[in-house]
């Protein structure tokens, strides 16, 4: 995966052999590693007789990548875990410190929906500002880490559009549970004290 794939020849070895390529189809895998054993016994006695299988090593190649892939993933669902918590406590004080306010708007005509928009935007371009940000910083860090491929995909804009609907979506679907619970409260509740 790392190096580029060079010129090959492929010639007959007139050496004893050391590897054979065999192809196994249908039938039970026992029965024809046992088949292939024998044959190898008749033809080279000096080695003996061993195994692996190229699929299986073909994935092995990649395994470090899939680990790195799913540490990245679990440490990403982590940190959006962590982070909608949180935000989730900044809509929740936010809420409660605007409670009034809140109250005053829909007693002078705001709708439920106007205070709902009003809440969800305050954080929407907090989390707009946020992905410009970490675009430049993320296109960076995963062109450093393609640059080890010999062969690899380009990073294309799609990629940052998806990050920032999600988050969006994920920040909004956060801050709208207490926004709608704040600009449904009765006004009279809320201002009851002033």
């Amino acid at each position: 995966m790392h190096q580029p794939i060079e010129q090959l020849i492929i010639r007959p070895n007139l050496d004893p052999y050391n590897y054979l390529l065999v192809r196994l189809s249908g039938g039970s895998l026992k029965s024809h590693l046992q088949q292939v054993e024998n044959k190898w016994n008749e033809i080279e006695q000096a080695f003996p007789f061993d195994y692996y299988f190229l699929d299986e090593s073909l994935e092995q190649s990649y395994m470090g990548e899939q680990r790195m892939g799913s540490v990245i993933t679990l440490f990403t669902a982590i940190a959006l875990f962590i982070a909608s918590i949180g935000l989730l406590g900044m809509a929740t004080f936010n809420a409660q410190q605007r409670t009034k306010e809140m109250g005053i708007r829909k007693v002078l005509g705001a709708g439920t929906g106007q205070l709902i928009v009003k809440m969800v935007r305050q954080y929407s371009v907090w989390v707009i500002i946020a992905n410009l940000f970490a675009w430049p910083l993320s296109w960076y860090f995963i062109s450093r880490w393609l640059e080890n491929f010999a062969y690899h995909t380009t990073i294309e804009w799609w990629f940052f559009g998806f990050a920032i609907i999600t988050t969006l979506l994920l920040a909004i679907s956060t801050v709208s549970w207490q926004a709608i619970k704040t600009a449904n409260a009765n006004p009279v509740d809320t201002l009851r004290y002033e």
